[in-house]
This record gives C-alpha cells, structure tokens and sequence, in this order.
C-alpha cells in the first residue's frame, strides 16, 4: 500500500536534508528511521522540472528507482506513524485508568474519612437542619 502525501506549495519551498535523516522513535533503545534523499537529488529535479526539458531513458530509470525508494520511505512511515498511535493509545487508556485509581486512593485517604459516623451525624444536623426544627431518630 503506498501512501502519497503532497505538499502545501512548491515543492522547492521545502527544507530539504543535505545529507541521510534519522528520526529517534525511542530514546531508550535508541531506534530511529531513516531515510537517504540527498539536497543533491532534489536540486537537480527542481533545475530539471523548471527547464521544461523532456526526461531521457536514463533518467526516467532513474527517476522511477528514486519514486520506488520514495514510495518505501512513505510506506515505512506510515506503519511506524500508526504503531506510535496504538502505543500512545494505548498507554493514555493506561494513565485514564491509574487516573481515577488515584482519584479512588484520595478519596479514601481524606480527612473526612477519619471522621465517626456520630460526628458526621452531629455536623449534619448542626449545618443542614437545626433551622428546620426536624425530628431525629437516634441511631446507637
């Protein structure tokens, strides 16, 4: 599957590497991707595309080896684009989970859970009832 993405603009507005590029996709393994299209490479197609000349034999070759390695590049990209959206997926379903477990441990470590019942009781009628002159059924 080939997945070809175009850019905004002329494509001789980009930044291109002048020499291989390697993206870190892991800092504790040290993993990266890399691809080797060279300044040299891309200055030549811009100069050739803007002169209006028609592509040789050799060069249409050549050309279609580069748009395959392309294509490969892209290709690889993708996957690896997708893998570091499962695994980030992933690990947020992770951090939502150990979210409300620490929201849990928090709530059972609040001060007001070391309260007695008696108490809680005693401040509930004091805040919300004694201006209601309600009747209470004792508890024991």
């Amino acid at each position: 599957m080939s997945f070809k993405t175009k850019p905004q603009g002329s494509i001789s507005r980009l930044h291109w590497p002048s020499g291989p590029t390697a993206t870190r996709l892991c800092l504790k393994c040290g993993d990266s991707i890399r691809f080797t299209l060279f300044l040299n490479d891309f200055q030549e197609i811009v100069q050739h595309v803007r002169s209006g000349l028609h592509v040789t034999s050799l060069q249409r070759c050549r050309y279609e080896d580069s748009l395959d390695d392309a294509q490969g590049y892209i290709d690889q990209y993708q996957k690896e684009i997708t893998r570091l959206r499962d695994a980030m997926h992933s690990i947020e379903e992770q951090q939502k989970f150990l979210t409300a477990y620490a929201d849990g441990l928090e709530h059972l470590l609040a001060p007001i859970n070391r309260l007695s019942e008696d108490i809680l009781v005693e401040i509930f009628k004091y805040v919300c009832c004694e201006d209601m002159k309600l009747v209470f059924i004792q508890y024991s």
